[in-house]
């Protein structure tokens, strides 16, 4: 089989890798940021050199990272903000329709109770530590100018204006005028509105007024205690932001654990190698990893990577092992990466490179001391993943090679010698004379035989010589016309060379 890279693009194989019965991963957003952190259902809030900003399921950045700290969402509306001296500073107000943020002029601080839009208003204050509000396009709907501020309920804010002075302000921007003030009371304090639209009041006039007002300043009942608790009302619940319900689904990818680092299967099988120093369950098709000191976002891909080697049994000829041939399937996604394969063996490399279609794909085995087997580690990676790897062992078969023996010429058999050692010519005044070529080794060997020698007919062959066996290349010596000796010469293309003085005479 030719060395070569397979892309295994038939049909069937298409079909395989789209039921999802195989799946690999790529990065979406490679290893870049300092930190990941679940932010909300399609939302991560990541850090980069100390501040922090928000991107998507994918990774893609979103929101900068320039900020402290940013707020969960509340109307669709996130506050960046700056950390100093003990003080968050409104930077940016977040809209999460389309990720547009605005940056707020001047020094204004959150609130530590109520950092969250309501009903379009948040509560500021100044360095002074007094109390406004913020609209969600970054101007002040109220300056700085109140002892205290609270949120926006039912289109009304509590707010304090003095020690002993409260007043609702609308939403307009107009104080509510409440029957408590028509009738020339003061409102000392006040609670913000509850779920159904009420409020607690109490007021300073001809004596002191404890009653329950609707959102339009109107008295509904008087307030009724027993003791300092209020029998008949409900103040408003604190509100928290909650955190955001977090889908678990997991795509079936799952980390798992192996040698103190992290990769992935799915139904138990491999899709990633370990090599993650955190890992996270996908979600959505998307998993958040630590690697190399940097969170990155992984992505499932259809199709898997493999690479096996389809002949494991190898032949050694004088210490020489066949190069081991290795085939490669690569899944759609990465056909247009650069793609590189390493091969180990022991903990040490035996080669390294880069898969391209236009070239071949084998290494050269060096077993040492005849050991009859091997086990070479062979992985691949592409953008700093690694993506598969697998052990095979390599089974070697030995050729014990030995030279050939090249025998001195002589005669064939039809002729004999007389009692003075001479040979008879044939009726022809020929004689014929021949050399062996003995192969003792275990494999087939090619030599190039030469006999010649002063009236020996010279001749030339390329004698195939299967294993354990043997060939001979015969000629003749011609015109015999007298007693004479002749030397005869055997050679090959191997260096081997033998020679004889063979004494013939003629017929008659």
């Amino acid at each position: 089989m030719k060395n070569k890279l397979f892309f295994i693009l038939n049909i069937a194989l298409s079909l395989y890798y789209t039921s999802g019965l195989a799946q690999t991963a790529s990065w979406a957003t490679p290893p870049s940021y300092e930190s990941l952190e679940e932010y909300s259902e399609t939302l991560y809030k990541i850090r980069e050199k100390g501040k922090v900003g928000l991107a998507d399921i994918t990774g893609k950045t979103l929101i900068t990272a320039r900020y402290d700290s940013i707020t969960p969402f509340v109307e669709h509306l996130a506050i960046g903000l700056e950390y100093n001296q003990g003080k968050y500073r409104i930077i940016s107000i977040i809209n999460d329709r389309n990720y547009n943020s605005i940056d707020v002029n001047g020094n204004y601080f959150i609130s530590e109770k109520y950092p969250f839009f309501s009903e379009g208003k948040l509560v500021i204050h100044d360095a002074q530590k007094k109390y406004g509000y913020l609209q969600e396009d970054g101007t002040l709907f109220k300056p700085c100018q109140y002892l205290a501020t609270y949120p926006f309920y039912w289109g009304l804010a509590c707010i304090r204006k003095a020690p002993k002075e409260i007043a609702y302000l609308k939403s307009d921007g107009n104080e509510l005028v409440t029957e408590l003030e028509t009738n020339s009371y003061t409102l000392l304090t006040g609670s913000s509105f509850n779920e159904q639209g009420e409020a607690y009041v109490q007021g300073k006039g001809v004596g002191m007024k404890h009653c329950i007002i609707n959102t339009e300043g109107r008295i509904i009942r008087n307030a009724k205690h027993s003791g300092r608790k209020l029998t008949n009302y409900q103040f408003r619940e604190v509100f928290t932001p909650e955190k955001p319900t977090i889908n678990t689904a997991t795509n079936g990818a799952m980390p798992y654990q192996e040698n103190g680092k992290y990769g992935y299967t799915i139904s138990g099988k491999q899709i990633l190698p370990a090599q993650f120093t955190k890992a996270y369950p996908f979600r959505n098709g998307y998993a958040r990893v630590l690697h190399n000191g940097r969170y990155g976002i992984l992505k499932l891909e259809n199709g898997d990577f493999n690479c096996f080697i389809p002949k494991n049994n190898l032949t050694v000829r004088n210490g020489k092992s066949e190069k081991a041939n290795y085939e490669v399937n690569v899944p759609t996604v990465y056909q247009n990466k650069v793609i590189t394969i390493s091969i180990s063996e022991g903990g040490k490399a035996v080669k390294n490179m880069e898969l391209s279609s236009s070239e071949e794909y084998a290494f050269q085995p060096m077993p040492q001391n005849e050991v009859e087997a091997l086990t070479y580690h062979l992985a691949i990676e592409s953008e700093g993943l690694r993506l598969w790897e697998k052990s095979e062992e390599l089974h070697f078969d030995y050729i014990r090679f030995y030279p050939p023996i090249l025998s001195v010429p002589q005669v064939t058999s039809d002729f004999k010698l007389d009692e003075n050692g001479y040979v008879r010519a044939d009726k022809n005044n020929k004689v014929e004379v021949f050399a062996t070529i003995e192969n003792k080794s275990t494999s087939s060997i090619s030599l190039s035989v030469t006999i010649e020698g002063q009236g020996v007919e010279s001749k030339t062959e390329t004698l195939h010589i299967p294993a354990e066996s043997y060939r001979r290349i015969t000629s003749t010596i011609s015109n015999i016309k007298e007693r004479k000796s002749v030397e005869v010469n055997v050679t090959t293309d191997s260096g081997l060379k033998n020679s004889a003085t063979i004494k013939i005479k003629p017929f008659i």
